[in-house]
């Protein structure tokens, strides 16, 4: 009888230690604080500091100011061909090639020149100027328009 109390004790030593062990709360909570830091050091990797904000900004800025004007010097291009005996013809030059002013928030000047096609048939150069106004990003108005022949 001792010998199979014996028996039953070892069987159950073994048992114990096959047993993993419950975790604690104290290592479920080294868990949490690692989780956090190393949660807020990928986060600071990726966040901007308030100098590349203020330059990502400008750019921005700048990039909608340059889609502005290109607008304007499209929308030139129409007002210009109202105004031409063949609009058919007409030959802009390339967005570089043109003077585009922002007179202010809502007004361009646009200086260029068309290539077309007059009356008689012969292709003429003529330089514009045109002062777009800009009422939304699909509407505009054509304000002035001179053809200097």
């Amino acid at each position: 009888m001792q010998n199979q109390n014996q028996m039953n004790q070892d069987t159950k030593n073994v048992f114990k230690k096959q047993q993993p062990e419950k975790p604690t709360i104290q290592g479920c909570i080294i868990l949490l604080v690692l989780a956090v830091i190393i949660f807020f050091s990928v986060k600071s990797c990726f966040s901007s500091t308030p100098e590349e904000e203020k330059a990502e900004a400008e750019l921005e800025a700048k990039n909608k100011e340059d889609n502005l004007k290109i607008k304007a010097y499209v929308w030139s291009q129409s007002c210009i061909k109202q105004k031409l005996k063949s609009p058919g013809s007409a030959e802009f030059p390339f967005y570089d090639e043109a003077i585009i002013n922002k007179v202010n928030d809502s007004v361009y000047s646009v200086s260029s020149y068309v290539d077309s096609q007059n009356s008689f048939g012969a292709l003429l150069r003529a330089k514009y100027v045109s002062r777009i106004t800009i009422i939304d990003e699909d509407h505009y108005r054509c304000d002035e328009v001179v053809l200097l022949e």
